[in-house]
């Protein structure tokens, strides 16, 4: 390797940008040439201090009111539902969907919303009493209200008014004992386990 192909291998270094290979040649380089090690620490020294030269810019004084503003916007365009749950509104908008049937027996949807670009479905769920639900795992954060009923999560059972966050990555394998109507707010890429 030449001196140009080294010298931009430290320069990529500085900026913690090499792969593991290459990492290696580096190392192998310095130790044969003291003076390469000496120019990737000065390297290392300039990549630190790159972001402290940068000249302070005042912040707008709307920035505050426009930031609201555009969480407000995407707010209102992509929620359907409260994001603390209201059971009277929930249950009104639960009242007002399209019902289907699902592949599992005894359980019928409601779809609300669909992201396709968030990977996300707000649906409503109703299941007859001893209705289990398979073993699933999240590919997004989960949250689900209960609106009437019971879902039983391992050894805790949920009644209604309360929610559930299940965290992407987690799973579980719901029942309900009574039947239950649902509010879910989940991922469409979840992978049923079993």
């Amino acid at each position: 390797m030449n001196h140009d192909d080294l010298n931009e291998l430290a320069a990529l270094s500085a900026f913690e940008l090499l792969g593991e290979s290459e990492c290696g040649v580096l190392e192998d380089a310095i130790a044969q040439s003291p003076e390469l090690g000496e120019k990737l620490t000065q390297l290392q020294d300039a990549a630190a201090a790159i972001g402290y030269s940068a000249p302070i810019v005042p912040m707008a004084s709307d920035l505050k009111e426009r930031l609201f503003q555009r969480i407000a916007t995407a707010v209102e365009n992509t929620e359907d539902v409260a994001t603390s749950p209201d059971l009277a509104h929930l249950t009104q908008q639960a009242s007002r969907v399209t019902w289907q049937p699902y592949s599992l027996p005894g359980v019928i949807v409601g779809t609300l919303h669909i992201d396709t670009n968030r990977r996300e479905i707000a649906c409503f769920l109703r299941a007859e009493a001893g209705v289990q639900f398979p073993y699933h795992s999240h590919a997004g954060n989960e949250e689900i209200v209960v609106l009437e009923g019971d879902l039983i999560i391992g050894d805790r059972v949920y009644r209604t008014g309360e929610c559930i966050l299940s965290h992407r990555g987690s799973a579980h394998k719901p029942k309900t004992s009574g039947g239950c109507l649902l509010f879910l707010r989940t991922s469409l890429d979840d992978r049923i386990l079993s």
